[in-house]
Order: C-alpha cells, then structure tokens, then sequence
C-alpha cells in the first residue's frame, strides 16, 4: 500500500469513527462493519462498538469516592468546656489556698490564731487587708495595735499555737468565685469590710451595665450548646444539668472577682 492510499483510508477511517456516536444503532451496526474493515486494511486492531479495541484490557474500576470527615455536632460545645475547664484550672490553686486559710484561722475560744496571719499570705508573707492592702494588727499585751509581722519577732513564745485578739476585727470572706478575701472589721459594718463589699456590689452593676448585647448572646448559646453536649454524653438533666450550665457561664461570661492579694 502506497502512502497515498494509506492517507485515504485514513481520512476514511476517521470520518466514520467521528460520526459514529450519533449514528442510529442499525447505522453504527453497518458503520462498525466498515470500520473494522479499514483498520484491518491499516494494520489496525479491530474495535468493539463502543471503539475500543478488542484485545485491550478493561478499564481500571474507578476509584471509590473519599470517606467524607466525619462532623462532630458538638465540637464548638467542646471547645466552650476547654476553655471551662482551663479557667478552673487557673482558678483551683487559689480555691484551695482560700479553704486552707479559713480552716487555719477558725477561731479558738474568741481569739484568732496568728500563725496563718503571719505566714499565709502571698509567697508565705503576712496576710494582708484585701481592700487597704495592710497587715493584720493585733491587740492587747506588749504588742497591742502592732502588725503580726512585728508582733511574732516581739513575742519569744510564738508558735502555731499561739492565738490572739484582733484589733478592730477581721473577716475571712469566700468570693463568688471560691477565692480568699481578707478584711479590716467585720460583716456589715464600717471599715475596709463594708468598703470592699460595697466596691464589689459597683463593680457588678458596672459589668452588668456594660455587657452587650453580643457577651449575654454568646453567653446564651453557650448554654444551648452545652445542655445538648451534657444531655447526650453525661445524661444530665434537672436541676444537675441547670446547675451545672449556670456555673459554666458564671467562669466564661460573668463577672470576674479575680484571686485577691492573698493568693497562694
């Protein structure tokens, strides 16, 4: 077969299998005839109808789609718990130093120990005034109106034992958010006590005063997803699952009293 000829089949063979696919079936029986006819003439292998050659394997199967990722429905209250848990992590060291000092400090027989005041405070220092930032002073005995730093290097029988008066008073105050707050004087009257408390119920009427609209809605989506997150995997309900959620966004989205002065 000359080049010419050649060239012709092939320009024949091109034709019918470009026209092929919109033949009618009876169309593509007769085309498919000829068209293995040509490829013979050609040296070509013999196609199916589909045009595929005979002997050439099978397609690969296509590949199965990807697992699609699977969603967690509670991921965004997860998140919420995190950061929960991580505030109360924070906050746990000052809880326990706040429970330790008010045991210490229990009054024995009407007199305070003095001990926790002098070696409790910040880095084992003296406890100090939450809102005037003073020592402890006691009263009566050679150290009457003295700070009880002073007073136990006055005093050759200190030890932890070694209980006393309180000049004006003092009161050991657990905060809303279970930290330690100590005070010149006592419950409801005047002095640092009633000064501190009176600051403390500004403070609260300023946050809530200035918390927008987009800090109580996030507050209140929180608590959705929450509820939803504690229902499904811990069974809460009642007053366990309200209680629980309130102390959530009490930690995430109230306000926030702080550790005081007197922390571990």
């Amino acid at each position: 077969m000359d080049e010419q000829e050649r060239a012709r089949l092939e320009r024949m063979l091109g034709i019918l299998e470009q026209e092929y696919p919109d033949q009618t079936p009876f169309q593509r029986r007769q085309d498919l005839s000829e068209i293995n006819t040509l490829r013979a003439r050609l040296g070509l292998p013999e196609v199916d109808a589909r045009l595929r050659p005979r002997d050439a394997a099978p397609p690969p199967p296509s590949p199965a789609p990807a697992p699609k990722p699977k969603v967690d429905p509670h991921a965004e209250a997860r998140a919420i718990w995190a950061a929960y848990e991580a505030h109360e992590a924070r906050v746990a060291p000052a809880r326990a130093h706040c429970s330790r000092v008010v045991s210490a400090t229990a009054p024995r027989q009407g007199r305070t120990p003095v001990y926790p005041l002098r070696f409790m405070g910040k880095g084992g220092g003296p406890i100090r005034c939450d809102h005037c930032q003073q020592e402890i002073r006691l009263e009566g005995h050679a150290w009457n109106g003295k700070t009880v730093s002073v007073a136990w290097d006055m005093n050759p029988k200190a030890s932890e034992s070694w209980c006393n008066y309180i000049l004006g008073g003092v009161t050991f105050l657990t905060e809303s958010n279970g930290t330690l707050r100590v005070l010149h004087g006592y419950m409801e009257r005047s002095g640092c006590c009633s000064a501190y408390l009176a600051a403390q119920e500004q403070a609260q009427r300023d946050f809530r005063a200035q918390q927008t609209e987009e800090a109580q809605a996030a507050s209140q989506r929180a608590g959705e997803l929450l509820r939803a997150l504690l229902r499904e995997e811990r069974g809460l309900e009642g007053g366990d699952l309200a209680q629980l959620v309130l102390r959530v966004q009490s930690s995430l989205y109230g306000y926030d009293a702080g550790t005081g002065i007197n922390g571990p």
